[in-house]
């Protein structure tokens, strides 16, 4: 949220300075056209103008960046609680934000192209499963994707720590089986099978972003300043 105000803030400011330069330079008419007796109002305005527009660049993209944070705000209270229902405060509600984010935009009208739709990108399969009847009902289906979550780390029981929700959040983007058989695949290779980076590698190209991305979202919602490392 901060980040994108920052961002559009500091984009505001660029396009400012930027137009102030180019204003100067046009300033340059004084010089070029001495003899020309409306010399000096072309100055004058060159420079209104250009610190009117500036001025209303800035505007906009404050107002952008500010819409865009109220945006990915909206549905934290759902966020919220049906992750600390189904994870107590073992797990960060904002890593399902996170997934939110990263699964949909938190649009609740987007389908993919193999059929998944609503803000969790939900299969039809899966929306059953956990009891979700309109995936494009927001606040239920962030309710079943985080239930699905639940059910997939209850899936990888054996897991320690934070990389039982990673394993969690790969079932959640390739299915389960498919996190299983990268683990069956690092095992024969002589890797850690309880470790992510060691099974990343037999993923799929999407899943080994998939998490990543979502451990950045989450850290970025918690501070801004400090992304969330990929490797562990």
């Amino acid at each position: 949220m901060t980040t994108v105000v920052t961002i559009a803030t500091l984009f505001g400011v660029a396009l400012l300075a930027l137009a102030l330069v180019l204003a100067a330079v046009r300033g340059l008419d004084r010089w070029v056209f001495p003899g020309l007796p409306f010399e000096q109002a072309l100055r004058d305005n060159n420079v209104a103008v250009a610190i009117f527009l500036a001025a209303l660049v800035f505007g906009i993209f404050f107002l952008m960046g500010h819409a865009v944070a109220g945006e990915l705000d909206r549905y934290d209270a759902q966020f919220r609680k049906w992750g600390r229902y189904a994870f107590g405060y073992s797990c960060d509600w904002r890593y399902f934000k996170a997934q939110g984010v990263t699964e949909s935009g938190l649009s609740p009208a987007i389908c993919s192209p193999v059929g998944a739709c609503g803000v969790m990108q939900l299969m039809p399969g899966t929306a059953v499963a956990m009891g979700l009847r309109n995936r494009f009902d927001a606040k239920a289906s962030i309710r079943a994707g985080i239930a699905y979550d639940r059910h997939l780390w209850d899936m990888f029981a054996a897991e320690a720590g934070q990389q039982r929700l990673w394993y969690a959040f790969a079932g959640y983007n390739c299915g389960p089986g498919c996190v299983i058989r990268a683990q069956r695949r690092t095992a024969q290779a002589g890797g850690d099978t309880a470790r992510w980076p060691a099974i990343r590698a037999y993923l799929p190209v999407e899943t080994r972003t998939y998490v990543p991305r979502i451990r950045r979202w989450q850290a970025r919602f918690i501070s801004p300043a400090m992304p969330a490392p990929e490797g562990r």
